[in-house]
C-alpha cells in the first residue's frame, strides 16, 4: 500500500516550510542536501518538525493546502503538540521506515522515488499521474 506525507520543515530561526511527498525519507534527504533549489535551500530549512501520512495523494495535497492556509501560531501549536522541543525528527525516519519495510518483507529501493510536488503554492491541480 502506498503512503503520502505532509511534512513541516524548519530552520534555526524556525522559518517553516510545508510540503507533500510520496517518499518522506528521500524528500527530507533532498532538502537537507539542497538537491532541489528553492525556498528551503535559500533559507537552509533542513530540520523535520512534523509529518502526517495519508493513503492518497489527493488527501495529502488537501491537507497541505489546509495547513498552508493556517496562521503561523496555529502551525506552531500543531508542531508543539507532537514535538514540543522542536527536535529534528529526520534522524528517526530511516530507523522507523527501514523497520517497517523489513517487517513487510521488502527492501528500500536504491532508485530515487518520484517527487510528488516540490514547489510551494505552485497553484497546480493534482493530476492522475501523481499517484
Amino acid at each position: 500500500m502506498r503512503e503520502f506525507f505532509v511534512y513541516i520543515l524548519f530552520n534555526h530561526s524556525r522559518t517553516l516550510y510545508i510540503g507533500v511527498t510520496n517518499d518522506l525519507v528521500r524528500r527530507v534527504y533532498e532538502h537537507q542536501h539542497k538537491l532541489v533549489g528553492g525556498f528551503t535551500s535559500r533559507y537552509n530549512i533542513t530540520q523535520l518538525a512534523y509529518y502526517e501520512n495519508y493513503p492518497t495523494a489527493l488527501a495529502a495535497i488537501e491537507r497541505e493546502k489546509q495547513l498552508k492556509g493556517w496562521k503561523r501560531d496555529k502551525k506552531v501549536a500543531l508542531i508543539e503538540g507532537a514535538n514540543p522541543h522542536w527536535g529534528d525528527l529526520s534522524g528517526s525516519l530511516n530507523e522507523r521506515f527501514e523497520c517497517a519495510m523489513s517487517l513487510a518483507g521488502s527492501a528500500r529501493p536504491e532508485v530515487p522515488g518520484k517527487i510528488l510536488r516540490c514547489v510551494q503554492d505552485d497553484g497546480l491541480q493534482p493530476s492522475g499521474n501523481d499517484a
